[in-house]
Order: C-alpha cells, then sequence, then structure tokens
C-alpha cells in the first residue's frame, strides 16, 4: 500500500480538483475535469477485479471468468508478471479500466489494457480515463527502462485498437502465428556446400550475431519500422528471453567467413514446444534457397531436441516468408494485430 502511494506521488499521474481527475489526452492540449474519477495504481485487494476487466470481453458469466483469472495468475507466475505494475481508473468509485504492462529485457514492454466501457451519457468521459490510464500506464513503463512498448490485439478489435490509436501508438503490423507439428520420422540435416558451414552461438561470437541480424534487417519485409528503434544489444537481450536460451539453437549460416543468415530457436516455457525465434538473410544471399537451408536446419535441430512443434510469427506484409513456411508445412493458427508506442518519438 505504502509503495503504491509512493508511485502515484512519484509519477505524479493525477491531479485532484475537488474529487475529479484532470486529465490531458495529448501533451500541449487543455485538461479535461472528469467528475467523480481518479487514476492511480491498482491496490492489492484489487488485482483479480483488474484483471477480469481486460479478461472478460463478452459480458461471460462470472465462473467462466473467474476460470480466466486464475489461468492467467498461473501465467504470471510462470512467466514472472508482476501484477501489481497496474494501473485503474474509477468512476463514481468503480474501476471501468485497468492496464498491466510487463518489462521484458531489452528495453522492452508489453500492456494489457481492458476495452473502453460503456456507460450512456458518460461514454465520453470514460474514453478519456481509458486514454490516460492507457498513457499513464506507458509512462510508468518508460520510468522502468522501457524504450519499446507493444500492445497486441485480435484483429476485429476494433474498440481497443481505437484506444492504442488515440493514446499514441500506432498499428505496427498483423503478426500470422503458424505452427507445425512435431515429424514421427527423424529429420535429415542436409549437407552444405563448401565452403558453407554452421557456428554456434558463444560468448566471444556475441558481436557477430549482433552484426548479422542487423544486415538482415536491411530491406526487410519483417516489422522494418523495428529496426530504428531499437540498438542491437536490446535485440540480442529480447530474443535471449524468448523462451529458455540455449546458446545450442542458435546458429549462423556462414560461406566461408561471408554471414548467410541467422537462425535462433527457443523452447518455450509455457507448452512443450520450439519457437522459431527468429530467422532472417542477409542481402545478398536472397533468393538462392538459403532460406530452405535455414528452415531445414531448424526442423534438424527441433527433431534433436525432442521432436517438438515448431511455432513462429510472421509479418503480413512478408509474403516470401509466408510461402516458404506454408510451403514446409506450417498451418495458420491464429493473427494478430501489433500497436507500438516508442519513446523516441516526439511527445511520448
Amino acid at each position: 500500500m505504502a509503495q503504491s502511494a509512493k508511485n502515484n506521488q512519484d509519477m505524479q499521474i493525477v491531479r485532484r480538483r475537488s474529487d475529479a481527475a484532470v486529465v490531458s489526452l495529448r501533451p500541449g492540449l487543455s485538461a479535461q475535469v472528469i467528475p467523480q474519477s481518479k487514476i492511480r495504481p491498482v491496490r492489492p485487494t484489487e488485482i483479480d477485479q483488474a484483471l477480469g476487466l481486460f479478461l472478460a470481453d463478452g459480458g461471460e458469466a462470472r465462473q467462466p471468468i473467474e476460470d480466466k483469472i486464475v489461468s492467467f495468475k498461473q501465467l504470471a507466475r510462470r512467466e514472472r508478471y508482476d501484477l501489481t505494475r497496474q494501473m485503474v481508473s474509477l468512476y463514481q468509485d468503480q474501476i471501468v479500466h485497468a492496464c498491466l504492462f510487463v518489462c521484458q529485457p531489452g528495453r522492452s514492454a508489453f500492456v494489457f489494457t481492458s476495452p473502453v466501457r460503456s456507460k450512456g451519457s458518460s461514454d465520453s468521459s470514460l474514453s478519456s480515463l481509458a486514454i490516460q490510464t492507457l498513457r499513464s500506464t506507458c509512462q510508468w513503463a518508460i520510468r522502468e527502462g522501457a524504450s519499446l512498448i507493444q500492445i497486441v490485439t485480435e484483429p476485429e478489435d476494433v474498440n481497443r485498437q481505437n484506444l492504442c490509436r488515440r493514446s499514441g501508438f500506432r498499428k505496427l503490423t498483423d503478426l500470422i502465428y503458424l505452427l507445425r507439428s512435431a515429424d514421427p520420422s527423424p529429420a535429415v540435416r542436409p549437407r552444405l556446400p563448401a565452403p558453407m558451414r554452421w557456428l554456434t552461438y558463444a560468448p566471444e561470437h556475441k558481436n557477430l550475431f549482433g552484426r548479422v541480424i542487423r544486415q538482415t534487417y536491411k530491406d526487410s519485409q519483417d516489422c522494418p519500422e523495428l529496426s530504428d528503434l531499437r540498438e542491437i544489444e536490446d535485440v540480442l537481450a529480447s530474443h535471449r528471453v524468448a523462451g529458455d536460451f540455449r546458446p545450442e539453437l542458435w546458429r549462423l549460416l556462414l560461406q566461408g567467413d561471408e554471414p548467410l543468415g541467422v537462425l535462433i530457436l527457443s523452447p518455450l516455457r509455457s507448452q512443450d514446444a520450439l519457437e522459431l525465434t527468429y530467422m532472417g538473410l542477409s542481402p545478398s544471399a536472397r533468393g538462392k534457397g538459403i532460406g530452405r537451408l535455414l528452415l531445414a536446419e531448424a526442423f534438424y535441430l527441433s527433431d534433436r531436441f525432442g521432436a517438438l512443434p515448431l511455432t513462429l510469427a510472421v509479418d503480413c506484409r512478408n509474403e516470401t516468408a509466408y510461402r516458404l513456411y506454408r510451403g514446409a508445412g506450417f498451418q495458420v493458427v491464429l493473427r494478430r494485430t501489433v500497436f507500438i508506442l516508442s519513446s523516441r518519438w516526439p511527445g511520448v
């Protein structure tokens, strides 16, 4: 409780005028006074109620919502989410909006946010409260060291998407999530033509991996907007925590000393599967079938690691990669829309 009060004071999230929150939708705009409202960090006794707001979208019966809360808290324990890092807004003494942020290594964070609630004539006020609650959550995350913040929504979730845009986020892309079931037959490792060779990650190769990953970003169709928003050290750090870091699953494909591509696999903590966290080609290696060699190595490593299913996410704009994955037996399982906010942008 004392920590919540300190956060509230330090961040200066809410100024009070009588019993009203003073809400500024964007820096430089005049403030809007919303009577009978306030924005503050969640209290420990309110955590489940706040979680229920962004987990219950369809007016489900109470028991399914409670089941979702239990499942989410299990996920939070496994992934080490701090559930006290939530901002809530209250209207007429009722919590009407909640946001949770989760910081990750690599100076990134992702945010869960509830949709804007409707209360008839107060819709405008509730919308303003939701915007400022989300903005305050992002300011908190930035103060904790995040420079890139992401929100993932379902493609048809117009409510949350509008909230993201009005809160300063920009749409990054639609991601397509793919799954390739485990192959019961042993994977055959393709023979590399000389002088191609594989290099496995080791601490002394860290800078080389970073340089090659940076090379693969040039003219890439895979979320190119991110390339100028993150330092390569942050990129490496974020890849290391995508799952359980196993250096033997990080590979560079070299032709002599010339890098052709990079492959990164990560065992997922939440399920028995490997994630193809990153696969990229140097510009000079594109259009030569090198991507199929990288993917064949991924299948070989998956087989050695226990014949696990492989998952990945691909930018919907990256048609070349999408065709490669589909041709290799990956099936579409879901789609999500990604919004981002960067501390490098003016006014953030």
